[in-house]
């Protein structure tokens, strides 16, 4: 039993014998046409069965086992009777039977007369007859004889690959077809021409070599690319991020020109200190009309509403205000105070070791704030200079060189400024209100056009469905929903803010509106937008008004 444990383990490849001429004969005729190596194990398609050599030892007592004509056999001590052709083994402790047994002391001295009688079984190898060893445990098989052979290099070479054969001298698989290469792989990669990099015995498998850039059928680019990918980019799954009006970015994977899935974020495009949205971002929102609150000794206050892009003079001093400290305020004036954190003269010392000047590469302890103040951003906390952040948001656009409002803006919609530092929308600054509020309101214009365009579609396909129909009843919300709409529709984000601005300053005037008080409406920063999706509201609701509502 020893023998068989030891065996278990190690492996042999059995054919048929019935069929060895067949596969001889595919083998003959595979050998002109073998051209493309893939490496795989060729003895599973030719039937081979590999099994533990432990199961090739049959071990039986002398009464149920009498030779049955084997080349040999080994036998334990036992009544010793046996057909075998060749020879018989005894493999037993035979000093424990000289000890114990006057029979099997005779027997012994005999095997020993006759120089049958050793420490262990020879082991000796078919393909180098000159070596020999003795075998004096089970464990000496898998040291003397790993593969069935000797322990010299076997040095044929592999047929598929050309390669020297990696095991040691074997007396099985003497074709070499399926024995496994393990040295790097000679092959060229199909259609590209890259080595691979792989193992010879593995299959090569799809070309992992970085290509670089390649463009999409999309139109984005798809950055460090693979082989493989660049082959078929067709197949590739663009995941490039898209960013929506509210600054979040769209979730979904790229869609070309498909309107973007609602987006499930809060709104936080009009926020101020007054409040906020509090909404999800894909639901339309209007900009905030309370009063203003940028104001100073220096330029007067903004005399327009605060969700409005602010119409008063720049002031570029620095705020005489006392920080929680005592030192003065390093902000500029009109902004709200920062903590004592971002004292210029005790603050922390990480703060002062910020970047401050992108311009000079200054840091906030290196520069002067009474010559060039700094804003913090509430968005990341950093600190930048007035210079730096005016440089940013392009302030020459908005205001002339005397700080005084250019109008009217530009036309078109304007990108929301994001910080240098974190990328998020800048907002929260009054200096910069005259650019952030209108990039604020382009926003909710842009969001107003996608959910009303969402709102259409889906309108218009539950009136198709009635239409067909002839019954209102079918669809008992769709009046109601259209009303909605249509309320919705009438006045969009860009004219609630309009329309606000122009009933502040005509209150400010001492006016009623209706032309008693004269207002250059080119000059508002808010240009008086309309859609003309009131259209669709009032040609669907003439249709559905021809139904029968019985």
């Amino acid at each position: 039993m020893k023998l068989r444990s030891a065996l278990r383990g190690q492996f042999i490849l059995e054919l048929n014998e019935l069929d060895l001429e067949e596969i001889q004969r595919t083998f003959d005729d595979d050998e002109d046409d073998d051209t493309e190596e893939t490496g795989h194990d060729s003895s599973a398609a030719l039937g081979a069965t590999k099994k533990e050599l432990s199961g090739a030892i049959r071990a039986a007592t002398i009464d149920n086992f009498q030779g049955e004509e084997t080349t040999g056999c080994f036998l334990w001590a036992s009544p010793v009777r046996s057909h075998t052709k060749h020879g018989l083994i005894l493999v037993g402790h035979g000093e424990l039977l000289r000890a114990k047994s006057p029979l099997w002391q005779k027997v012994l001295d005999q095997l020993q007369s006759d120089g049958c009688y050793g420490k262990g079984l020879p082991l000796h190898c078919q393909q180098h007859p000159d070596y020999q060893r003795i075998a004096a445990n089970p464990s000496s098989f898998a040291l003397l004889a790993p593969d069935g052979g000797c322990l010299r290099p076997c040095g044929r070479r592999l047929p598929r690959c050309g390669h020297a054969c990696p095991k040691l001298c074997h007396v099985d698989q003497p074709s070499h077809r399926a024995v496994y290469c393990t040295q790097p792989c000679p092959r060229l990669q199909e259609g590209c021409g890259h080595v691979c990099p792989g193992v010879c015995g593995d299959a090569c498998g799809r070309c992992e070599v970085l290509v670089g850039s390649i463009a999409l059928p999309c139109g984005h680019t798809y950055r460090n690319a693979r082989c493989f990918e660049a082959k078929m980019p067709s197949k590739l799954k663009c995941k490039a991020p898209r960013m929506l009006p509210c600054c979040h970015r769209c979730r979904g994977i790229c869609h070309g020109a498909a309107l973007c899935p609602p987006c499930q974020g809060i709104c936080d495009v009009f926020s101020c200190e007054h409040g906020s949205c509090n909404h999800p971002c894909s639901d339309p929102c209007a900009a905030c009309t309370e009063r203003c609150s940028w104001s100073c000794k220096h330029s007067g206050e903004c005399s327009l509403p605060c969700g409005a892009p602010c119409n008063r003079r720049l002031c570029d001093l620095r705020c005489t205000k006392a920080l929680t400290c005592g030192h003065q305020c390093p902000s500029v004036c009109g902004e709200d105070c920062p903590s004592r954190e971002f004292c210029h003269i005790c603050g922390d010392d990480d703060v002062k070791q910020r970047v401050a000047d992108v311009i000079l590469f200054q840091t906030y302890g290196e520069i002067d704030p009474s010559e060039d103040p700094v804003l913090v951003l509430p968005c990341c906390s950093m600190v930048y200079t007035m210079a730096t952040l005016d440089g940013t948001l392009e302030m020459s656009t908005y205001y002339d060189s005397n700080g005084k409002p250019v109008g009217p803006l530009p036309r078109g919609y304007i990108d929301t400024p994001q910080c240098p530092n974190c990328k998020k929308p800048i907002r929260g600054l009054r200096r910069y209100g005259r650019v952030t509020k209108r990039a604020a309101i382009d926003a909710a214009e842009k969001n107003f056009i996608t959910h009303s365009l969402r709102q259409i579609k889906s309108l218009q396909e539950r009136a198709n469905a009635v239409i067909e129909t002839g019954d209102l009843t079918r669809d008992k919300t769709l009046r109601h929903d259209l009303r909605m709409f249509g309320a919705a529709v009438a006045r969009p984000p860009c004219q609630k803010a309009f329309e606000a601005c122009v009933a502040l300053l005509t209150k400010a005037r001492g006016g009623q509106g209706g032309g008693d008080v004269t207002i250059d409406l080119s000059m508002l920063p808010v240009p008086n937008s309309k859609f003309p999706y009131r259209g669709f509201f009032f040609h669907l609701s003439a249709q559905l008004s021809q139904l029968s509502t019985v």
